[in-house]
């Protein structure tokens, strides 16, 4: 654990807010960077107590948010996670947790392992899986598939075998694609996750299981085939229809080409009905309009002064020679 200074949140409420009084760091500095949260009757007290602490720390290896687990014994009301709220340095669907540690490793691969959560991440790196990174428990989002394209174009991706984790999977599988990345997906039995199947069956287990990794195909195949009968009509229209949606998203017209080929086989039926319903679908856009980002508005700041400002931010050394 040394090598992510775990560390625990004190049982006080005020723990944090003494220490920072004695830095004579402001309190509603505090509160902005997510730490403490203002009481009801006046005044503060710390976010995280009495909790495993997890450090979220962007690619510089700066810290800018925090996970909190909670302690064996804890009152089981309480949520077994907390995490810092969004900041002005901090976007959860901008970072992705250990890439900080794991870059290099998944540059030299060229390929990452992506988990979930935070003991998912650390318990196959310290058993030696080295280009592995979680998704901060949520969703992958473009962003963060566009810095890890920083380092690879291939990924391997592990999430809970479970109904969630499943359909979670397949949204962030259209993501990669439309990214033009190659995706595959290992299936963990059920129950467990990369942290309790490496405990269990040590790393190698899980290393043959990355290996035997199923291509997007196969693996959005098998969980709709799990969902619908595909020996009805029904099955097979509903099973066409989410499959063509992600066939669509490809680029590579001889890859969408044999994946057509391949799901008329699988249904049992001829191609080109297939290619007839692939046809009707329309171009879909990387963004649903609900969740396009805000267009920004145009700024009269200098570009050079933006950059200057830009470069303090990155290299705090350098704030006295641009003065």
């Amino acid at each position: 654990m040394k090598l992510f200074k775990l560390g625990c949140a004190s049982e006080k409420w005020d723990a944090l807010i003494s220490h920072f009084r004695t830095q004579n760091i402001n309190l509603s500095l505090l509160e902005k960077a997510g730490l403490i949260l203002p009481r009801d009757g006046g005044g503060y007290y710390d976010r995280f107590r009495n909790r495993i602490i997890f450090p979220i720390l962007d690619i510089k290896s700066r810290p800018i948010a925090f996970g909190a687990r909670i302690l064996a014994g804890t009152d089981s009301n309480l949520s077994k996670y907390i995490n810092s709220p969004e900041t002005p340095i901090y976007t959860k669907g901008n970072n992705l947790y250990g890439l900080n540690f794991t870059k290099d490793a998944i540059r030299e691969q060229d390929f990452a392992v992506i988990v979930e959560g935070y003991l998912d991440f650390i318990i196959p790196y310290q058993a030696g899986l080295h280009n592995i990174v979680a998704s901060l428990g949520t969703a992958l989002t473009y962003e963060q598939v566009r810095l890890l394209k920083r380092y690879t174009h291939n990924v391997v991706m592990i999430y809970d075998p479970d109904d969630a984790g499943q359909m979670a999977t397949l949204r962030t599988l259209d993501i990669f694609i439309e990214e033009g990345m190659d995706v595959k997906v290992v299936s963990l039995p059920q129950g467990s996750d990369p942290d309790s199947f490496v405990r269990k069956n040590g790393s190698a287990a899980l290393d043959e299981k990355i290996k035997l990794a199923q291509n997007l195909f196969d693996y959005q195949l098998k969980v709709l085939k799990s969902r619908h009968d595909i020996k009805e009509a029904e099955g097979k229209r509903k099973i066409a229809a989410e499959m063509l949606l992600t066939i669509k998203k490809i680029k590579n017209a001889i890859l969408r080409s044999e994946y057509i080929k391949k799901l008329a086989e699988e249904l049992n039926v001829a191609e080109h009905y297939v290619l007839d319903e692939f046809n009707k679908i329309k171009e879909t856009k990387p963004y649903p309009d609900s969740a396009a980002p805000a267009l920004k508005k145009k700024s009269d700041i200098n570009p050079t002064e933006k950059l200057l400002i830009k470069l303090m931010l990155e290299e705090n050394r350098l704030i006295q020679r641009i003065r």
